[in-house]
């Protein structure tokens, strides 16, 4: 990303090849989390050190969006494909459950 936008921007838009400069601050920019990749651990590792990644998971996610928006101008983000992680159905199973009256 970084090479690409600097070669962008140091072309000016005049190259037929690379994008406009403009084009790095004006898209979307999208982080795709698949729930398999998070949660593949659950079964041989279990929930603690499921959540135990968490930190880590939203750090990395964190680290390349200042990265994104230092080093091509980026501004707009989406992270999306994590469902709500008390409805996996792995996670159900684990977690502690309160009866509540219907």
């Amino acid at each position: 990303m970084k090479e690409l936008s600097d070669r962008a921007i140091a072309a000016g838009g005049t190259s037929g090849q690379l994008p406009p400069p403009s084009v790095f601050g004006d898209s979307l920019y999208t982080i795709d989390i698949g729930q398999n990749d998070f949660t593949s651990n659950l079964a041989s590792q279990g929930i603690e050190a499921v959540k135990r990644t968490l930190p880590s998971v939203i750090s990395q996610i964190s680290q390349t969006i200042q990265d994104l928006h230092s080093t091509g101008g980026a501004r707009k983000f989406m992270v999306f494909n994590m469902a709500p992680i008390g409805c996996y159905p792995a996670f159900l199973v684990e977690l502690v459950h309160i009866n509540q009256p219907n």
